[in-house]
């Protein structure tokens, strides 16, 4: 455990700063976004009332009021999500083939550490998830700080106040990154970890094969992904309907084997295969 701890603490320094620039990235550009949409509106509020003669409830009957909707949709605060997506997806591939292309092929040194080869492999699975609760964690607080400065910036006779469980409950793809029951949360970051083994399986067979570890990583990722469909396909070709509850004991029953191979098959690989 030890050693474990220590692989990840070397993984989390690794790309400390990196991850630091991107939660920079996410501020400044949300809080651009945020100010921009309020001064819009603010100024579109100031021409008709105060130049153009509109009253107040006219003005909001017509162009509304303000809420955080306004925000969330813009390009300014989806975009760096999207990066953050984006770069946990690279990363997946990067936190391995960085080790081996570098200069100094730094995975050989990994590898002959004195602890398990497992504990590699575990130790960058968790700096991926680590790394994926705390980008999580941060945009939920942004969205606290930033629904607190609409009470601040926007005048209450002409704005909507939302609670975060509203504003995220309205937003898919807020509520795929921010669960509201305990069930979606398992299901939905299970399928991420999933993902995330099957991603290093693939991985793992390549570094141990090449060419034909490569085409066995993409079959089996393939094989993977068609297994959490095969069970509908079957059951909507012997015309059964299955109820939300039934459909969520298969899909947790698929995950579950899904993940106890991609976990063995990688434990497999680097303790046997891989060589230094």
């Amino acid at each position: 455990m030890k050693n474990y701890i220590k692989l990840v603490n070397f993984e989390v320094n690794r790309i400390i700063k990196l991850y630091i620039g991107l939660l920079i990235i996410t501020t400044i550009s949300q809080f651009i976004g945020f100010f921009w949409k309020t001064t819009t509106y603010l100024s579109q509020a100031e021409n008709m009332i105060k130049h153009g003669g509109m009253s107040q409830t006219t003005f909001i009957e017509q162009y509304g009021p303000f809420n955080m909707f306004e925000i969330i949709h813009t390009l300014w605060f989806v975009g760096p999500i999207a990066l953050g997506v984006a770069a946990v997806m690279i990363y997946i591939f990067l936190i391995w083939y960085r080790d081996w292309l570098g200069k100094n092929t730094f995975i050989y040194r990994l590898l002959m550490l004195p602890t398990s080869r497992v504990n590699v492999l575990l130790a960058k699975a968790t700096t991926i998830m680590l790394g994926v609760f705390g980008l999580v964690a941060f945009q939920y607080i942004l969205l606290i700080v930033q629904s607190a400065a609409l009470k601040w910036r926007i005048p209450k006779a002409f704005r909507i106040d939302l609670t975060i469980p509203e504003i995220i409950n309205n937003q898919e793809y807020l509520m795929i990154i921010m669960p509201k029951t305990f069930t979606q949360f398992v299901l939905n970051y299970g399928a991420g970890i999933t993902f995330l083994f099957i991603c290093f399986t693939v991985i793992l067979f390549e570094r141990s094969f090449r060419i034909k570890g490569a085409i066995a990583g993409i079959l089996y990722a393939l094989i993977s992904s068609s297994l959490f469909a095969l069970p509908f396909l079957i059951l909507i070709w012997l015309e059964k309907d299955v109820y939300p509850s039934e459909a969520i004991l298969i899909l947790v029953g698929i995950g579950a084997v899904v993940l106890s191979s991609s976990v063995g098959l990688n434990s497999y690989l680097i303790k046997r295969k891989v060589t230094v």
